[in-house]
């Protein structure tokens, strides 16, 4: 990218996949005279692939039409977002890694590194690309990662889905900081966030302009007591997907008009119970475990991942300093007949051993090896905790 061109030229995802160049030009002319304007499609068919490009003369009027987001073309709401130059890979070091990876569950246990690669490819230079397998066995577990080279792609994957690969429909997820492993609701798919540490001077109109910046916010509320009308300092935000609930929780940090507010995924409270249970159960022992009695997460939180899956004691979306798990915590143990894809996704919902413990080792393939203590102690009958409850 030219000198001076990134502060020109904006990124445009969830286009609909109608909209042609004309209609972009159309539109965005209303800020000013536009040098370029692209719609990105597939090479094979041509086919809008969901997202695109617009650049302008000055910053200036690039910066006016960001600031007047939301946008709406033909119909659909678009993000808009500063472009990343080519050839910069976006955040630096393990924290900026975590904004341009994804998780990429229930794979064909046939599609392997390449395959995956060339499929994701589609949407942007991919650095990274592994199918993780079982050790001994080099079989598929049914889940890897995608690291890109800058978060605009990331965003660009997220936008269109669902995705097909090698014949089977998969689920992509933005990878999950470090600092929330280990954190009940991790791996809940929800659209909705409790945002604690308000004012009284913080407003529904506030919150909703704040946090539009990650999607489509369809509720902002800062709660009242009925009584009195007096703030509560907490309320919550809804949004129409989960994927704007996942990168909000990849900032570790937000700040409104200069206040700093604490951010959680909102947990039903009939969902409460069952994330005790994954708590519970006393010492796990050698071998067995996890985080308390031989579940781990996977029987009590529901299933884990999306409420019915990815046995949370294995944990494979959280991102440590080596990307596939913070290798100090030894998972080990049993997920149990609750844990879901436990020992191999889609392994018929029983789960089955954890002989692959994470204790041990710190390279890539060390983690899934047998060494290590397995769990650690799960407490007395499990509290739970991490999570808002409403």
């Amino acid at each position: 990218m030219e000198d001076g061109e990134q502060t020109r030229k904006l990124f445009l995802g969830g286009l609909n996949y109608e909209t042609t160049e004309d209609g972009l030009q159309t539109y965005f002319g209303q800020w000013g005279t536009l040098t370029d304007c692209v719609v990105m499609r597939f090479p094979d068919s041509g086919r809008s692939r969901g997202f695109g490009f617009v650049t302008f003369t000055t910053p200036e009027e690039a910066d006016a039409c960001f600031a007047s987001s939301p946008h709406t073309i033909d119909g659909s709401n678009v993000e808009i977002k500063k472009a990343t130059p080519k050839g910069e890979k976006g955040p630096a070091g393990p924290k900026g890694e975590v904004l341009r990876k994804l998780f990429i569950g229930g794979l064909n246990y046939e599609t392997t590194d390449e395959s995956l690669k060339t499929y994701f490819e589609q949407f942007g230079e991919v650095i990274d690309c592994i199918v993780m397998k079982y050790k001994d066995s080099e079989r598929s577990r049914g889940f890897g990662f995608v690291t890109y080279s800058s978060t605009d792609m990331v965003d660009a994957v997220q936008q269109n889905r669902p995705h097909t690969i090698d014949g089977t429909k998969v689920e992509t997820k933005r990878a999950t900081p470090r600092e929330e492993a280990g954190k009940p609701e991790t791996g809940k798919t929800v659209k909705k966030i409790f945002v604690g540490g308000l004012k009284d001077d913080m407003t529904n109109e506030v919150l909703q302009e704040y946090f539009s910046q990650y999607g489509n916010v369809t509720m902002a509320e800062h709660l009242t007591e009925k009584e009195t009308g007096r703030k509560r300092g907490f309320g919550f935000v809804e949004f129409d997907d989960y994927d704007p609930v996942d990168k909000v929780i990849q900032q570790p940090k937000h700040q409104i008009n200069g206040q700093r507010v604490d951010i959680r995924k909102a947990i039903a409270k009939n969902e409460l119970n069952s994330m005790k249970g994954g708590f519970g159960g006393g010492r796990g022992g050698r071998g067995g475990g996890g985080w308390g009695g031989n579940q781990g997460f996977g029987g009590g939180f529901g299933g884990g991942y999306g409420g019915n899956s990815w046995g949370e004691g294995a944990n494979p979306w959280q991102t440590g300093g080596n990307s596939w798990g913070d290798q100090g915590n030894s998972w080990g143990g049993y997920m149990g007949s609750g844990g879901g894809w436990g020992g191999g996704y889609g392994s018929g919902g029983a789960g089955g051993a954890m002989r692959n413990s994470m204790g041990g080792g710190g390279n890539r393939s060390a983690p899934y090896s047998v060494g290590g203590r397995g769990g650690g102690r799960g407490g007395r009958g499990g509290g739970g905790g991490g999570g808002k409850f409403y």
